[in-house]
């Protein structure tokens, strides 16, 4: 078993705070295929994206894996806009700005020693290792995976099926099935791409030299449409580029406003140019020169400038960093064990009931460990934000010792009744009706024997150090009181999921929004 990573090398970027960086694969293919090293400049805006913590011993031994818990911030987006059949609009999406704290600069805030605290880890000198991932299909603490169901002899290839049944409410399951699902149709939420949508249109004018330029070489008959177009609207070449401008800042407009209504929604790369296209049509039907059916041709040309300011280069990278890009994805069973995929595809087998998702068969860069075997569960993370970056640290205790004496217990004061809290389990402050009756039944000794208790409660000498009975009782009481209001809150949540669970199966809800407020 690989307790390290198989390759680290010297980042350039964090020489600075004595970081060097580490990757899946080996020295021989990373040196093959590394162009830059990566940033993670993304990273946090996707409700799955996450940091894998891992600390080894300086020799390599793993001593502990874990995922850094999230601390998603949402704030409330009104969303105002106009859909193709001219139809008004307004929504309010939970838009994500972050997963986890950061910086002012964007950068994650991560303790190491807080992390190393979670693990039950102490004093010494370590390596830690930090995983910038995004899961795409399961997750670690989702109970339902993919699981492992025949492996090659070269133990490089093996077929998956999900734990999940296509039919099943169970939120786990849902939620892997949507993933799943996405993966294999390679459709991306749009709430993933939201902070990414601006960069499928070019920011830039068509009066600009330089664009104007470029659309001249690219569009035929250039300088035939705008004769044409000078005579029938008695505007010069300018102003027709300026009337474009015009238009387009109404078209990325209306165009961003459609993509993000779909907020909670999945959507294909085909789809996303497609409603670009559509949204084109839209606009040009609806302006002022083109509203009566007239000047077709002009319009012909106008459409074909405006979809040249699509940027699908932009496009096809975005999809290619999520499914495409070699080794982008990984096999993940978690405790830090991860496998690059070298190919993926997936199909449905007949001999399966229907109710069963399509089967995934995987290639890996390097062969399964030996004690990875069939009915091994793992999920699919996303390695595409960072190389991982490890440090050496060295935890240790404060040498500052104080010592006080502290001053013993004034056995001789009396408690009169008068100052004395009087117990209610009743109540706005008490506990709540359904744990009244056990905790009565705690407080009443009539007629228990409490003589197999062997200790004279009579004098407070022998009862505790520096605390009290009434302390005691008070503690106790609060604790009684807030472990019923937690349980309470708890069975008030489970109703509303399962009231939701309702909903979704008599159709009387859409699904996704559901499911969002579920993992909420």
């Amino acid at each position: 078993m690989k307790t390290f990573l198989p390759h680290t090398y010297t980042s350039e970027v964090d020489i600075d705070s004595n970081a060097i960086r580490g990757s899946l694969i080996s020295q021989k293919i990373f040196d093959e295929i590394k162009d830059s090293e990566k940033l993670g400049n993304s990273f946090g805006k996707r409700s799955k994206d996450v940091v894998e913590f891992s600390a080894y011993s300086p020799a390599g031994e793993i001593f502990g894996w874990k995922v850094i818990e999230q601390a998603p911030n949402y704030v409330t987006k009104n969303l105002s806009y106009i859909d193709f059949s001219g139809q008004s609009n307004m929504i309010a999406i939970d838009y994500l700005e972050s997963v986890y704290p950061h910086s002012s600069d964007g950068h994650v805030l991560i303790s190491p020693t807080h992390e190393l605290e979670e693990l039950g880890i102490g004093d010494g000198n370590y390596k830690i290792r930090m995983s910038f991932r995004s899961d795409v299909v399961g997750s670690f603490e989702n109970s339902s995976k993919l699981s492992i169901t025949d492996i090659s002899s070269s133990r490089t290839e093996f077929r998956a099926v999900t734990t999940s049944l296509k039919d099943s409410r169970n939120p786990n399951d849902v939620s892997l099935n949507f993933e799943y699902n996405n993966f294999i149709k390679k459709q991306v939420l749009v709430a993933n791409l939201s902070n990414q949508l601006s960069t499928l249109l070019y920011n830039k004018s068509f009066q600009q030299k330089e664009t104007s330029d470029e659309t001249k070489n690219k569009t035929s008959d250039y300088d035939s449409y705008i004769v044409k177009i000078e005579k029938q609207f008695i505007l010069s070449e300018q102003g027709i580029l300026r009337e474009l401008d015009g238009i387009y800042e109404n078209l990325k407009s209306f165009y961003f406003n459609l993509i993000l209504s779909e907020y909670n929604q999945s959507i294909s790369k085909e789809r996303l140019n497609s409603q670009y296209i559509k949204s084109v049509d839209y606009i040009l039907d609806n302006y002022g020169r083109f509203t009566q059916g007239e000047n077709a041709e002009i319009k012909l040309f106008y459409k074909y400038m405006l979809i040249q300011m699509f940027d699908t280069e932009s496009l096809d990278l975005m999809f290619s960093d999520r499914f495409d890009k070699f080794l982008v994805n990984i096999i993940n069973f978690g405790n830090g064990i991860s496998i690059p995929i070298l190919k993926y595809t997936s199909y449905v087998d007949n001999n399966k009931p229907s109710n069963c998702n399509e089967v995934l068969l995987i290639k890996t860069l390097e062969p399964l460990p030996e004690y990875i075997e069939t009915e091994h569960k793992f999920y699919i993370s996303n390695n595409s934000y960072a190389d991982d970056i490890i440090k050496s640290i060295s935890i240790r205790s404060s040498t500052e010792i104080s010592t006080y004496k502290l001053r013993g217990p004034d056995i001789t004061t009396k408690v009169s009744t008068e100052s004395t809290k009087q117990y209610t389990l009743k109540g706005e402050d008490g506990l709540l009706q359904g744990d009244l009756e056990y905790a009565e039944d705690l407080f009443n000794t009539t007629g228990k024997d409490i003589s197999d208790l062997q200790i004279d409660y009579s004098d407070f000498k022998k009862f505790v150090k520096f605390s009290s009975a009434r302390s005691r009782l008070d503690n106790f009481v609060l604790k009684l009181t807030n472990l019923s209001k937690i349980k309470d809150k708890l069975n008030k949540n489970y109703s509303e999921i399962n009231d939701l669970n309702k909903k979704i199966s008599l159709g009387d809800i859409d699904e996704s929004t559901a499911m969002a407020s579920i993992r909420i």
